[in-house]
């Protein structure tokens, strides 16, 4: 099955039971997480679970990447902290903690890193940057996150027992059995 084929709705189905219970689970995770990241007090973001069309997608050039990620979107004009979630990864009951807590770390970092001082970049962070097999350079990963998102990262990733390459270089792999016509699951009416 082509990735633009992919029935998102089925997905979360299959995974969750219904999206009610992934909402349920939604609504007891992401307080929790926000509280032990962000502070007891932290406002905790908005959650959108997001079913993009793929096929329009592919036909402007949508990358997979694209698909496979989470956004966070800090509070702007009263609008609240949002983090948007793909219903690929919302599919994947394993990473979709971790792909949470990595935004929650941006949205700490935008509440203004509170109770870290400044940092410099552990030596380490090059290494991980030249082992990811993200196309990205080390330059070009020093513009995007901060010291203080890097050291917050290390804390949670060793705090959920996450590899910190696994955490800032968050990958998915999706192996998913949805039969189709030929499988016999056409509507019998």
């Amino acid at each position: 099955m082509r990735l633009e084929d992919l029935d998102f709705t089925a997905l979360i189905n299959q995974m969750w039971g219904s999206e009610a219970n992934l909402l349920s689970f939604l609504d007891i995770e992401v307080p929790h997480l926000c509280a032990r990241i962000c502070g007891p007090e932290a406002p905790v973001p908005t959650l959108k679970v997001i079913y993009p069309q793929l096929k329009a997608e592919s036909q402007q050039g949508a990358r997979q990447s694209a698909i496979t990620n989470t956004i966070y979107q800090g509070e702007s004009d009263g609008v609240p902290a949002t983090i948007l979630i793909h219903a690929i990864i919302a599919g994947n009951k394993s990473k979709l903690p971790q792909f949470i807590a990595r935004e929650l770390v941006h949205h700490w970092e935008a509440l203004g890193a509170i109770g870290e001082a400044r940092f410099d970049y552990p030596e380490s962070v090059a290494a991980l940057v030249k082992k990811s097999d993200t196309p990205i350079s080390e330059e070009r990963f020093k513009e995007i996150y901060s010291p203080q998102f890097v050291a917050k990262a290390m804390t949670v990733a060793r705090d959920l027992e996450i590899p910190l390459q696994d955490f800032l270089f968050p990958r998915m792999s999706l192996s998913i059995y949805m039969p189709g016509p030929e499988d016999g699951a056409a509507d019998s009416n």
